[in-house]
């Protein structure tokens, strides 16, 4: 939930500075150093594979990876859906402040106000996905999420003619994600070796599927 609302504070922030650069180079300068300053307070852990050497080749090491996961079915799998997912975030927050000034005219302003729709409903979907799976890793609520995510996305079509229709619209989205993305992160932790856990977590499987989205992104428009 708090990567999430980063991420979706930073786009909402970054509308309302569009044509204040400045002001935005000094928010995005305090916002890394609040970041160091907090990385401080986080208390130490000792490294799992303290021996582990640093690879030079990503695509070696995610190959490694793909490795380590690929003999369990539900580590494989789940380790795949997370990645589709962040790759559907990708697409949403590239596409969005296109979606609003193409099809509604809006500014960047109120394309800021729109993320802040999806920002609420995945923190309160993130939280209450967390709360119904108690201690465990419920995969019932990941099929609900997945039709509620496909619902709402196809509903854009026609929301942009109500502001109040896309605002529900790109709330129960996010909500819905919330209720996709964290019983699968709990199961790619889960199912995730104790030594090879942190590997895992890192692999940049999510960080190719961005030039990607991009593309589609550009094929849209």
């Amino acid at each position: 939930m708090g990567t999430f609302f980063a991420i979706l504070l930073g786009t909402i922030t970054g509308s309302f500075l569009s044509n204040d650069l400045p002001f935005a180079c000094g928010v995005m300068m305090a916002a890394s150093w609040a970041g160091l300053a907090f990385s401080f307070l986080m208390d130490p852990l000792p490294p799992a594979k303290p021996d582990e050497p640093l690879p030079l080749d990503p695509l070696q090491d995610i190959v490694a990876n793909w490795k380590l996961m690929y003999p369990d079915r539900a580590l494989r799998i789940g380790s795949v859906a997370v990645n589709y997912f962040w790759f559907m975030g990708a697409v949403l927050q590239l596409n969005i402040f296109l979606y609003a000034k193409q099809m509604m005219n809006a500014t960047p302003k109120i394309s800021g106000l729109l993320m802040v729709a999806v920002a609420i409903g995945v923190g309160l979907g993130s939280f209450l996905a967390g709360e119904l799976s108690g201690e465990h890793v419920e995969l019932g609520l990941v099929p609900i999420g997945a039709i509620g995510m496909s619902l709402f996305a196809v509903d854009l079509l026609w929301a942009y003619h109500s502001m109040i229709r896309l605002m529900f619209d790109l709330f129960m989205l996010g909500f819905s994600a919330g209720f996709y993305d964290i019983p699968l992160s709990a199961l790619v932790q889960w199912r995730s070796p104790k030594a090879e856990r942190g590997r895992i977590l890192a692999t940049i499987i999510s960080f190719l599927s961005l030039p990607f989205s991009g593309r589609v992104s550009f094929f849209i428009c």
